[in-house]
């Protein structure tokens, strides 16, 4: 009877430690990577920990990981070629618990024709899904974004310049609304460069230059919304998607000492994906332009109106003009 009692024991502590062991030898998922990061927007990659000190609130930096990326929100957009129109659903902070996750890995080492890549993940959160609207239509709900899931693939075109060349689509999860056959982005869908005369799509392998997406080592990129990062399909030439990062910052080397401690932020040194010149800047310049030539001309041509000179004369035999009262 002890001898039962003993083995049994015996068993129970062996199957403790079979238990406490296997998930440390098991194989490492993508969600045991410390690496990874999960929460809600906006996104912070590496990590949006925040730690306090004498100096205030900081982001304490990874050595190993020393890039940082922000984006407040995710757009799906989707193309409806036939009847000409764009359709947007949103993903940001303003939707309860929505979620992202993700996975950023940035070299040490900046050599030409090296890649690195970001994962990201971002899901409606207690909405579940986001409704998309044609734009100026909002009594419309024409489709519903759940989930994307991309994979943004970086390259080093020269030496401490890299540049964003290429997005691996996992799922981009849309579901019909008043538009029926809404179909969803996965991994049988292309990039597309645009559409020919004959309503097909261009296909393409890279559209790095119409993204602009791009820094150097020393400069963050920024960008209030970015281009349109597009899919399609070969049989299905009716609809397009999309996908658009809104208020995004990246830069390669974030890390900086503050009294020993290594933390992480964004330099004052930014490449704006916005040229010096806009088009409302242009607008403006072109008003005042035609003001000012306006007003020049008009002050010119008071200046050289000029009076007879009998009348500035004050020694000259005076005008009289008679008058009679009838």
């Amino acid at each position: 009877m002890r001898l039962t009692k003993n083995c049994n024991f015996f068993i129970y502590k062996l199957f403790l430690i079979i238990c406490a062991i296997s998930p440390i030898r098991g194989p490492k998922t993508i969600e045991d990577d410390s690496s990874t990061t999960k929460g809600l927007f906006p996104i912070v990659l590496p990590s949006k920990k925040v730690e306090k000190d004498g100096s205030g609130s900081y982001i304490r930096a990874n050595n190993d990981n020393p890039c940082l990326l922000y984006i407040e929100s995710i757009s799906a957009v989707l193309y409806n070629v036939n009847e000409k129109k764009s359709a947007w659903a949103t993903i940001n902070s303003t939707l309860k618990q929505a979620e992202y996750e993700g996975l950023i890995q940035c070299p040490k080492e900046h050599n030409t024709g090296q890649q690195f890549s970001i994962e990201l993940k971002a899901t409606a959160g207690n909405a579940k899904a986001v409704p998309g609207y044609y734009i100026g239509e909002k009594d419309k709900e024409i489709f519903f974004l759940n989930k994307i899931d991309v994979v943004l693939i970086f390259n080093f075109t020269q030496s401490s310049y890299w540049q964003l060349v290429n997005v691996d689509v996992g799922e981009i999860k849309l579901t019909a609304g008043t538009e029926k056959e809404i179909p969803s982005v996965d991994s049988n869908w292309q990039l597309v460069s645009g559409i020919n005369n004959k309503q097909q799509w261009i296909f393409t392998d890279s559209q790095s230059p119409a993204w602009n997406i791009n820094g150097f080592k020393d400069y963050s990129y920024s960008c209030a919304r970015t281009s349109p990062i597009v899919w399609a399909k070969k049989d299905n030439e009716k609809y397009a998607v999309g996908l658009v990062f809104g208020n995004i910052q990246f830069q390669l080397n974030s890390i900086y000492s503050d009294n020993g401690v290594n933390k992480t932020k964004f330099g004052w040194r930014v490449n704006d994906c916005a040229p010096t010149f806009s088009i409302g800047t242009w607008m403006i310049l072109l008003v005042f332009i035609i003001l000012i030539g306006v007003l020049s001309f008009g002050f010119l041509m008071l200046n050289s109106v000029q009076t007879m000179s009998r009348f500035d004369d004050p020694k000259q035999k005076q005008i009289i003009i008679s008058s009679k009262e009838n």
